[in-house]
């Protein structure tokens, strides 16, 4: 999930600033059997500046 917000800039029409913030989960549950790696959970914050033309 990611969430983002834009500003405009001052001074331009055109050109703004963004700032995404969002969480990513990876359960590791993609195989079975051998190939299975246990315990394997991943949590990632995620913060993305942005300016957009």
């Amino acid at each position: 999930m990611m969430l983002e917000k834009k500003w405009p800039l001052s001074g331009s029409e055109k050109l703004s600033f963004g700032l995404g913030i969002g969480y990513l989960y990876n359960s590791g549950e993609k195989y079975s059997g051998s190939l299975k790696e246990e315990g394997i959970d991943n949590h990632q914050l995620i913060l993305r500046p942005n300016f957009k033309c």
